[in-house]
């Protein structure tokens, strides 16, 4: 994940602090001992890929720490599993040099990398039923997700689109129904742990070969030596429906490893031989696996000779990550709800549709409906607390989402107390129609009248007898504004949205500094810099969305080049 935010800031601020004190060095070199490496892992589709990784590895090395092995650096996108044994490999290799410990078969070792001892197979897992009940579905989701996780209620969804819109947008109102845990500030972040879809749980069902009825209560055993105990990967009793329902991630494609253990229970030659080789050529499996994104039921039906046991799934399957969604209300203004804005996820790959886990679930939820979840705090990304300190905020599409918790925010803040400072609050917002796609404009039209909104600058990128224009243009259109309020009024800048929209408008707000201060490139961006370190510039970016395939495309051919390049370099070097 991006290392946005105060988590970063505060290792890099540390780290300063480390370098510039005035301690002894024998007090700053407290890990003289201490041998270490690094292994970051990322996505070349964020800003700052791998950051966090090379922050620690700096801050190790601040304290006398040792780096024995290069940071390695693993790309959601393309080949992370490879990249990571490669590097394990030769981390494990210099550790056993650095230490002096050369009695090893380095080959078997290395080759155990990739392995796991937990790794399926026949006869060493099973699903054994039990008298006792189930566990509760928030109480198996905290201990799974390490993190107390609540069950709320759906008040109700409301697609916010015109009716003539090929979009979906739904406001999604929940009642919070008195927990603590969703107690939160406008800027924070609801995380939602939904469920699978049930026509893909059936499907998957039906395919699987299981000795136990689907909805008996059951715990997943290993077998350890010559006895049988609870396996870690669910750690309590349930049924396989609501294991494949509500824990287990059935719609990522399926993992290299799991792909290997398909290819040795296929009866098939020809699909044998198929995943054989996409399990053991990186290269081929990204490609297939972006190419189409097939889930796990859709896998199965094509390589229909694959003997597929539960305990296999179970044990392969990646558990299903809650969804984190920008939090769009304001407690204060509504004290029992929290609501989120969500951009419903739908495409077509080769005749096959997939649906967003989260948005589709989302979008399907009636009144009443339990929702589980949680907050994730995003304290990098709160309105100023001195209310005098104007603000702009710029977020597309459904990166108006905090923001509408900001502007309900104002107005709590207004209707307590009509004589307290109105915030300065300037909204620039972009999307392709004002008919069909402008999701908030009637509630931000109203809010402009009662002063609460400075003023609302709307992009339409689609709009009939008009030019396309982008948010980056209107924020150059309005430089003296922006400039003024950043410079001059010490303002504050958030942007939300996807990692290409964040980038551009950074740019943007780059541009706007030169001109509006005769200031360099270099110093301009190294006021953005500081305005992130002084906590003025906040971002939310939420990764690639609409433009998935474009951008994924365009990261995945970079890392495929940069792996190439380092592996060159890396033969060159040992030829040399």
């Amino acid at each position: 994940m991006p290392m946005q935010g105060s988590f970063q800031d505060g290792l890099e601020a540390m780290i300063a602090e480390t370098a510039s004190s005035s301690l002894s060095t024998e007090s700053l070199e407290i890990l003289t001992n201490v041998r270490f490496a690094v292994f970051g892992l990322g996505s070349r589709a964020y800003p700052n890929f791998c950051s966090f990784a090379h922050i620690v590895k700096r801050l190790l090395k601040s304290l006398g720490g040792e780096e024995i092995h290069e940071t390695g650096e693993g790309d959601e996108l393309c080949g992370q599993e490879s990249s990571f044994n490669e590097w394990a490999a030769g981390a494990f290799k210099a550790a056993c040099d650095s230490f002096g410990i050369y009695d090893v078969d380095m080959k078997a070792a290395i080759s155990s990398i990739a392995s796991s001892a937990k790794d399926w197979k026949k006869g060493l897992f099973k699903l054994s039923k039990t008298p006792v009940g189930n566990e509760s579905i928030p109480e198996a989701l905290s201990k799974l997700h390490r993190k107390k996780v609540v069950p709320a209620k759906c008040i109700s969804v409301q697609n916010l689109q015109s009716s003539q819109s090929d979009r979906v947008t739904n406001l999604v109102k929940i009642d919070r129904c008195g927990h603590d845990e969703i107690m939160y500030k406008a800027g924070d972040h609801l995380s939602v742990y939904p469920t699978n879809e049930k026509v893909l749980v059936d499907a998957l069902l039906d395919r699987v070969i299981c000795d136990v009825g689907y909805d008996d209560c059951v715990t997943m055993e290993i077998k350890e030596v010559d006895k049988w105990v609870q396996s870690n990967k669910i750690p309590f009793v349930t049924t396989l429906r609501q294991m494949i329902t509500s824990y287990l991630d059935i719609t990522s494609p399926p993992s290299p490893k799991l792909l290997a253990v398909f290819s040795e229970e296929a009866t098939n030659e020809e699909e044998k031989n198929e995943l054989e080789l996409l399990s053991t050529d990186n290269d081929k499996y990204e490609d297939w696996s972006h190419a189409n994104y097939p889930n796990i039921v859709e896998v199965l039906e094509k390589f229909k000779s694959v003997a597929c046991d539960v305990t296999m799934l179970i044990n392969h399957l990646p558990l299903l990550n809650p969804r984190h969604y920008s939090i769009s209300s304001s407690q204060d203004l509504h004290p029992s709800e929290v609501h989120v804005t969500v951009a419903l996820v739908s495409y077509e790959i080769k005749g096959n549709t997939h649906n967003g886990v989260c948005s589709y679930y989302l979008s399907n939820l009636k009144p009443n409906d339990v929702v589980y979840c949680n907050i994730r705090k995003a304290s990098s990304f709160y309105l100023p607390t001195d209310r005098s300190s104007p603000v702009i905020m710029i977020g597309p599409g459904t990166g108006i989402a905090p923001f509408r918790s900001f502007w309900q925010q104002a107005l709590f803040e207004h209707t307590e107390n009509k004589d307290s400072v109105k915030r300065d609050m300037t909204l620039y917002f972009g999307c392709r129609n004002s008919k069909h796609d402008d999701i908030y404009a009637k509630e931000t039209t109203e809010l402009v009248n009662q002063k609460i909104l400075s003023s609302v600058r709307t992009a339409y990128s689609r709009e009939e007898n008009l030019p396309k224009t982008y948010v980056q243009q209107i924020l150059h259109q309005d430089m003296e504004k922006v400039g003024e309020t950043i410079l001059d009024k010490q303002g504050h800048v958030y942007v939300c949205g996807d990692v290409t929209m964040a980038s551009d408008v950074s740019k943007m707000i780059t541009k706007i500094l030169q001109e509006y201060a005769a200031l360099s490139d270099e110093e301009a961006k190294q006021f953005i810099s500081e305005l992130r370190t002084s906590k003025r510039y906040h971002e939310d970016i939420f990764g690639v969305t609409l433009k998935v395939k474009e951008v994924t495309e365009k990261v995945r051919k970079g890392s495929k080049r940069l792996r190439k390049q380092k592996t060159l370099t890396k033969q060159l070097t040992l030829n040399s």
